[in-house]
């Protein structure tokens, strides 16, 4: 089920992983990257509701560039959140650009791991098979 759609972003939910998964389609400026990644925590909370299990996955592979700022505020305003609301487990498909996988990286550098568990995969399928392994342990 589609969520929320834009030329640099797709979100949406899986009932069957459960999980939703932004999906970046393009380079997405500051304030776009900020708007689509609070777009997926309100698709979270929504479907949290009705299932506990609830994960999320980061598809990055058309990411471009995202700033240390950004990653910052992932890291300091959205994870807080995102742990409060009950995630525990994170996946990302990795991005084909150099300068977005240094982004990623410095993003689970300062990702605590006792409070969210990150793992890389190169396909959303097998993101999505790991997501089915560790959604009973909330």
């Amino acid at each position: 089920m589609i969520y929320f759609q834009t030329d640099y972003a797709l979100v949406h939910y899986d009932e069957k992983t459960p999980c939703v998964v932004i999906e970046w389609t393009a380079y997405a400026s500051s304030e776009q990257f900020h708007f689509a990644l609070e777009k997926t925590f309100e698709a979270y909370q929504l479907h949290r509701k009705k299932n506990k299990k609830l994960n999320w996955i980061n598809d990055c592979r058309k990411m471009k560039i995202v700033s240390s700022e950004d990653i910052k505020w992932f890291n300091e305003d959205l994870n807080p959140r995102l742990y409060n609301r009950g995630l525990r487990y994170m996946a990302f498909i990795m991005p084909e650009s150099i300068f977005a996988t240094t982004a990623v990286e410095e993003y689970q550098k300062n990702t605590d791991p006792k409070k969210i568990t990150i793992k890389n995969f190169d396909t959303i399928l097998k993101a999505k098979r790991w997501m089915k392994t560790v959604g009973g342990r909330q």
